[in-house]
């Protein structure tokens, strides 16, 4: 790692800090808290320990699975996590499977965008209402598989 004063070196042992707490929150290991970022238990440890500074990718999928406000993570200032309407603060974004990242991307532009606001409404609303009977009998199916969980 090149050379930096000690400002900057102050602000990586701070991110670091908030890495590990943001972990310790969810009560993950490095491995876990690693595997779910798609990086290695060594690196979110160097990250920890402020011997090295991870770049965008790291501070994004962090920032969109954790929930974590991005100000906090990078700054330290401002709430931990970002609010979800209906979800208790400190809840990851649900698993949606292979879909994760782009529900969790959507989420964060529809948070901060009216134009992204606007129209995923008007899309969900048109879908909605051409589809009204699919829908309908897709959601009793699903349904009935709850029902029979709850039985066993």
């Amino acid at each position: 790692m090149e050379a930096i004063d000690e400002k900057e070196r102050q602000e990586l042992v701070d991110f670091g800090n908030r890495v590990k707490e943001i972990r310790r929150h969810f009560h993950l290991s490095q491995k876990e808290f690693g595997d779910a970022l798609g990086l290695s238990a060594s690196f979110i440890s160097e990250v920890e320990a402020a011997k090295t500074k991870p770049g965008y990718e790291f501070f994004k999928n962090l920032t969109l699975i954790y929930n974590v406000n991005p100000n906090y993570l990078h700054k330290g200032e401002g709430k931990f996590f970002l609010a979800k309407a209906g979800a208790a603060e400190s809840e990851p974004l649900p698993d949606c499977g292979a879909n994760s990242e782009i529900v969790a991307e959507m989420l964060w532009y529809f948070k901060r965008s009216e134009i992204v606001k606007l129209s995923v409404l008007q899309y969900f609303k048109t879908f909605l209402f051409d589809r009204k009977s699919m829908i309908a009998e897709e959601l009793e199916e699903y349904k009935k598989k709850e029902e029979k969980k709850g039985e066993t």
